[in-house]
Parts: C-alpha cells; sequence; structure tokens
C-alpha cells in the first residue's frame, strides 16, 4: 500500500506543474473548484499573483488531505473528497493603448478643497463648516435631504436656507457622517458656509489598453488625485472625449513637462467608470477602436530587466513605438504603481520631449511582443526615468470595477 500512495504523491505532483504540453489536471480537493491559468509557450506557471495564491491555497489543502491518509493507504475522509480541474486557456489579447484620451469625471457628491472666513455685516469673523466637523478632503453628500452634485446647487440651498440651521450628510476618511451648521451672511449680502469646493475634474491621459472580450479599458496605471488636497478623487462618473493638443512643454530637472491640450465636448468616446490607484477604468465605444490589432498580455513572471518599447502619442493623432530599458523591477511592493524602474532612451523621444511627460501616464510597455505595464510617474531630478506598473494589475481592477 505503501507504493500506491507514493504513486499517488507523484500523479499529484505532476498535475499541479502546467507545462505547455499539459492541457488539463485533475486532482482531489474537498470543495469542487475551477481554476483557468495561462498557457505560455517556453515557460512554467507564467501565473498572475492572483492565479498562483489559489493554486498554493489548494495545494496545501491537498498535502494536508494526503498527510491524514490512514496507514494502509486510504483517505480518510475520501466521500467528501471532489475533483478540481486546472485548465490551461488561450493567452489574453487585448488591443495596445498609446493614445491619447480627454478624461472627465464627476465627483461623488462635492470635494472640500479649502475652507476659509466668512466676514458677517458687523464685521466678524467665523468658519460655518470648519466649526461644524468638516475637513479638508471630505466629500459633502446631501444638503437638508438632497443630494448635492454641483457646485451651483450647494450654493442655491445655502442662499434658500436664509440663515436657518442645515443637516449636512457628508464623507470622512470613507465613512458617512452628519452634522448641522449655519450659514452666515456675509457682507455682500449672500449666505455662504466659509468653504471652497470642487464637483469635477478633467485632464489628458494615456489609454493602455482596451479588452475586446468586454469592451473595458484601462488608462493612467495610476490614480487621479485632487491638486488641493492629494487625495484620491472620488467619482460618481465620467466621460471619455477626444482632445487637441496644441503644445508640448520639455521636462527639465526639477521641472516635469506636460501635455497641453483641450476636451472636445462633442461625441464621448466612452463612460468612466472608476478612479482606482492602478488606474482609471470604464467602457469604451467599440467603434472607436481597431479590434483587430491585439497584442498578448503577460505576467509580471515574464518582465525581464533590459530593452522594452512603449507606445504614445504626442500630437493626439499618431502613435509611435519608443525604446526604453527597464532598469529594476519590483521596485515598491506597497506601491502597485511603482512596480518598475523605467528609462527613455529613444533619442527622438528625449529630444522632442525631455524624457516622460505628464500625459505620458498610461502609456503601454511591451516587451518580447507582449503588453507587460504601462508608464506611471516621472522622476523630477532624472525626467528620463520614471516608474512603471505591471498590466496584471490595472486588468484586475479593470474586471473589478467593470463586471
Amino acid at each position: 500500500m505503501r507504493n500506491y500512495s507514493k504513486k499517488a504523491l507523484l500523479v499529484f505532483s505532476l498535475s499541479l506543474t502546467l507545462l505547455v504540453s499539459t492541457q488539463t489536471a485533475q486532482v482531489y480537493n474537498r470543495e469542487s473548484n475551477n481554476l483557468s491559468v495561462t498557457q505560455n509557450s517556453g515557460e512554467t506557471n507564467p501565473l498572475s499573483s492572483f492565479v498562483q495564491e489559489k493554486i498554493n491555497l489548494i495545494s496545501s489543502k491537498l498535502f494536508a488531505q494526503w498527510n491524514t491518509a490512514n496507514t494502509d493507504g486510504s483517505v480518510s475522509d475520501k466521500n467528501s473528497a471532489r475533483q478540481v480541474t486546472a485548465e490551461a486557456q488561450e493567452p489574453l489579447r487585448v488591443v495596445p493603448g498609446g493614445n491619447l484620451l480627454g478624461l472627465k469625471m464627476n465627483t461623488d457628491g462635492i470635494l472640500v478643497v479649502g475652507l476659509s472666513h466668512v466676514i458677517d455685516k458687523q464685521s466678524q469673523k467665523s468658519t460655518p463648516l470648519e466649526s461644524a466637523g468638516i475637513d479638508i478632503g471630505d466629500q459633502i453628500i446631501t444638503l437638508n435631504g438632497e443630494s448635492i452634485t454641483s457646485t451651483k446647487k450647494l450654493v442655491n440651498l445655502v442662499e434658500k436656507s436664509r440663515g436657518g440651521e442645515m443637516t449636512v450628510v457628508y464623507k470622512h476618511d470613507g465613512k458617512q457622517k452628519e452634522t448641522k451648521v449655519k450659514p452666515v451672511l456675509s457682507t455682500d449680502g449672500n449666505y455662504r458656509l466659509g468653504v471652497w469646493v470642487r464637483d469635477s475634474s478633467a485632464g489628458i491621459g494615456t489609454m493602455t489598453f482596451y479588452n475586446p472580450q468586454n469592451q473595458t479599458f484601462g488608462a493612467l496605471g495610476h490614480a487621479i488625485c485632487d491638486v488641493d488636497t492629494g487625495e484620491l478623487i472620488k467619482i460618481s462618473d465620467g466621460e471619455v472625449l477626444s482632445c487637441d493638443i496644441f503644445s508640448l512643454v520639455k521636462s527639465k530637472k526639477g521641472s516635469p513637462g506636460e501635455i497641453q491640450g483641450s476636451l472636445s465636448q462633442n461625441n464621448p468616446l466612452g463612460d468612466i467608470k472608476s478612479n482606482e490607484l492602478t488606474g482609471i477604468y470604464g467602457m469604451m465605444n467599440a467603434d472607436q477602436i481597431a479590434e483587430s490589432n491585439t497584442i498578448e498580455v503577460g505576467s509580471r513572471f515574464s518582465v525581464k530587466e533590459g530593452d522594452a518599447k512603449i507606445l504614445c502619442s504626442l500630437d493626439g493623432k499618431t502613435i509611435k513605438e519608443y525604446s526604453i530599458k527597464i532598469e529594476k523591477k519590483s521596485v515598491d511592493v506597497n506601491n502597485s504603481s511603482k512596480e518598475m524602474v523605467i528609462r527613455i532612451t529613444d533619442p527622438k523621444l528625449l529630444k522632442e520631449t525631455g524624457g516622460i511627460i505628464q500625459g505620458m501616464s498610461g502609456s503601454p510597455i511591451i516587451q518580447n511582443n507582449h503588453l507587460i505595464g504601462a508608464v506611471t510617474h516621472v522622476f523630477i531630478n532624472d525626467p528620463t526615468r520614471g516608474y512603471g506598473i505591471f498590466i496584471e494589475n490595472m486588468l484586475d481592477d479593470c474586471n473589478k470595477v467593470c463586471s
């Protein structure tokens, strides 16, 4: 019976080694599950982190089960054992980006970006909202039970109060709270709360990928944060728009450059669903994308230090390919948008931009004909260098928020 146990363990061990020649492998577990992993020619187990964790979890359960086998080789709880199948699927292919997008987003409620004094007709100073416990970075959700979706609506409701007490529902550090506030009649004859707010944000960035399987897209490779508070902007919705580029400002040491342009308000290209730490995600109109131009996605395990390329557009019309080097990978495990250090090596791009400039965030990084990541940040003191994110992190978050 000992030989039987050894053979069983050998079969189990081989079944978890998913080589190119392996199509399916069957093992036993207490729960019924299906795992899908990607084949990749010439490499063993090029799994994304979340798939690898599932494989490891099942592996530990299976070893525990075999370790509880009886001395005669039988399994103590074999009646509850179920079959688990790991299937090797075709690699994911997406359309690489590189094109510039206009991004217009509406905040979830309105964002408090500043607090100020209100001077009344007796020349007394007061700070109504600050005194009510509201801080910079908080989001005002409702005022006297009415949803606040714009600065204009906030102003109208405050004026309508005529100084009467108002109930404010707001979010602080992600937690919903409630407070009371009394607007103050200022010297200019208007009722005020002593607050500066923002109800929307807009800018230009680069699309990283479009997934033709579900019409989703990802861009930027990092979150959009408020320029005043530095906080990630929580959005309710947004639009993807075309943009017109009118100038480039080159990067230089101590001063990152930028792509300057304007957003077109005609014919939205898609909808923005979420602003995450790893980028902007949403749905794109399929007729805006040439779906035949797809590329295979590479996992973080396939990323090598050395030569690579990026795709980007500097004029908003033509996407070009430029050479870079990946100098280091897995730089900051606590920050998913800083997982590679990259350096621009292409003489043409360096001459035109000085390196990485604002607006290039999201530019796809391609290595060995695989989409492996995106440009995210520029080094202020050396704009020829910057950070990148692994593409699988963007795809994970895209699937979560757009499912």
